[in-house]
């Protein structure tokens, strides 16, 4: 929408809503009118919010009704690309409408401090504007309500706070430190503490497969967020242990309560599992991600999600709801789970109440209600965080149990990075091999022989990638050489410059010079030989010759001090006037 030369308006709202939601917004406030000006633009620029805005307005509305305590209906949200595509559908041309999705989603994969701001600024809009519409009043925006919001964290949520390696540990620990900001109580239950130790076990016992020790570099791509997370304390503490990084991360209760001000929900409702609806909407969660993400949820997962799904609800109908809404919520970053919510409402009979609260609408609802100093510096490197898990490319993993197959000194070659792991791993004959040795393991057959050919192919694979790789060293020696050469001749030219102009300096200081005695011998004969007859016309010649071969001379003798001199008296004559 273009910008430029828009004036300001007004929206008549009550003086509480204006002067409240005015300084949120930047807005002016004038006689309990708000008034919105535009930020300025040059004539002819555009701003393009429609395809950027789209991506917000739906979580803006759900926010401000969370807020607002109105019916927030249906909770699941789009895949941001998605929600960006339908957006860019009215741009017929599809080489414009492609470098648009590719602009766009390249600014939002990793945005500059300028650009979260913005977006996280429009956010923070769209939410109180969206409140404006459903509460003109703003009685419901009182920041004291959060003290009565209860949030149940998700496993995914603690395992990213925990493990440096997850794409979300930035902003887990931004979501957390936030929510702790505005007076939300931040809970873990008994069920979420034992499904992080049964994530930790099978962790713990996908190390112990490898019978070689594999370079913290290669761990790091691991498929697996607490090996990977290890091989990162590694690499920072050479001398970090993966028993003592294991036990350590068995005492999840105490670092969550000591570090991150998480307690423990220790109240457990096992009658939850036996109500009749509850396989139904375990297999709801499963469902819902399976088709979203394309990948099957394990059934203990499942039935964990579920059984906080439903106990949030039954907790939130036991306590007095706060001005936000209910009193329990389950945080988690998994996005399918609002999928689950239309059969949940239809199981327990509540139309309005929702139970889960993913971290993105967490995020920008809490948002309006900090502190500026926090907004401008925290909320935006949380917002970056979301934008960058959200649109940035997912990493290259290594599939634990395959490196387990593939293991061995190979491994251990200093020149091996992930991504010749990758370009290994990707091979058929890798994939073929793995299959086969597993079949051969549960049929009891003995797989020597089969992993002899496959160590005949490693070693060719791995000499055509050491070929590759001093091809490529090679021409980058080559390129340096080019470079370094292109250096030298543009020194020695720079230096030839410097020699001729030394050397025409040197002419020019001698010429002057001479030009300089030249007058002054001639002055001298002249004076001597009473050539002229002195008046005040002749004096003045003398003295001006004198001066001027005086001078010369002595910018022949030494230039230097001429220059400080007359620098110096130019800038005396500047300055004389001012004082």
């Amino acid at each position: 929408m273009p910008l430029g030369g828009h004036k300001p308006f007004s929206i008549s709202l009550p003086a509480t809503s204006a002067i409240l939601l005015g300084g949120r917004l930047g807005f002016k406030v004038q006689n309990v009118m708000l008034t919105i000006i535009p930020p300025p633009c040059r004539p002819g620029h555009f701003l393009s919010l429609r395809p950027s805005s789209a991506l917000f307005v739906r979580r803006a509305d759900i926010c401000a009704k969370l807020i607002t305590r109105s019916d927030v209906g249906e909770t699941a949200l789009e895949a941001p690309l998605a929600t960006l595509d339908k957006s860019l559908e009215n741009i017929k041309d599809l080489r414009l409408r492609d470098a648009t999705r590719g602009a766009i989603t390249d600014i939002l994969q990793s945005p500059n401090d300028v650009v979260a701001r913005f977006l996280l600024h429009l956010n923070e809009k769209l939410v109180c504007i969206e409140v404006l519409n459903l509460d003109p009043e703003c009685q419901a925006l009182e920041k004291q309500a959060f003290a009565k919001k209860n949030l149940l964290l998700d496993t995914n949520i603690i395992i990213s706070l925990l493990c440096p390696s997850s794409r979300q540990y930035r902003l887990s620990r931004e979501l957390v430190a936030l929510s702790r900001q505005v007076g939300a109580n931040l809970l873990v239950t008994e069920r979420t503490l034992k499904e992080f130790s049964k994530v930790l076990e099978d962790a713990n016992t996908r190390f112990q497969s490898f019978r070689a020790q594999i370079q913290p570099r290669l761990l790091r791509a691991v498929d697996d967020e607490f090996i990977a997370s290890f091989a990162v304390e590694k690499e920072a503490n050479p001398h970090e242990k993966w028993e003592g990084y294991y036990l350590r991360m068995q005492r999840v209760a105490g670092i969550l309560k000591n570090n991150y001000g998480i307690e423990l929900f220790d109240k457990d409702y096992p009658e939850i599992c036996e109500r009749p609806y509850f396989s139904e909407i375990a297999e709801q969660v499963s469902d819902c991600y399976e088709k979203t993400r394309n990948k099957a949820k394990k059934k203990d997962v499942a039935e964990h999600d579920a059984y906080h799904l439903i106990l949030v609800r039954q907790l939130s109908k036991e306590a007095s709801p706060s001005m936000l809404g209910p009193s329990h919520w389950f945080l988690s970053h998994d996005q399918t789970l609002p999928y689950v919510e239309p059969l949940l409402r239809e199981k327990v009979q509540d139309d309005k109440a929702i139970s889960t609260m993913v971290s993105d609408i967490w995020l920008q609802m809490i948002e309006p209600f900090l502190s500026r100093d926090l907004r401008e510096k925290q909320a935006v490197q949380a917002f970056t965080e979301l934008l960058g898990s959200q649109f940035g490319t997912i990493p290259f993993r290594i599939d634990s149990s395959v490196l387990a197959e593939l293991q061995g000194d190979w491994l251990n070659y200093e020149w091996l990075e992930a991504e010749d792991l990758e370009k290994i791993l990707g091979e058929k004959f890798v994939s073929d091999y793995v299959s086969k040795v597993r079949e051969m393991r549960k049929s009891g057959q003995d797989t020597t022989e089969v992993s002899g050919k496959l160590r005949d192919q490693l070693e060719i694979r791995l000499n055509a990638l050491v070929d590759e790789k001093v091809r490529s060293l090679g021409n980058e020696v080559k390129s340096l050489r080019e470079e370094i050469q292109a250096k030298t001749n543009a020194e020695e030219r720079l230096h030839a410059e410097l020699v001729n102009e030394k050397k025409f300096s040197r002419r020019w200081r001698t010429l002057s010079g001479l030009a300089g005695l030249v007058m002054i011998f001639f002055n001298l004969l002249f004076i001597g030989t009473k050539t002229l007859e002195f008046n005040v016309f002749t004096t003045a010649y003398f003295a001006a010759t004198f001066l001027v071969g005086a001078v010369l001379v002595f910018i022949a003798v030494a230039p230097e001090n001429v220059i400080v001199r007359l620098e110096a008296a130019l800038r005396l004559q500047g300055s004389a006037p001012a004082s």
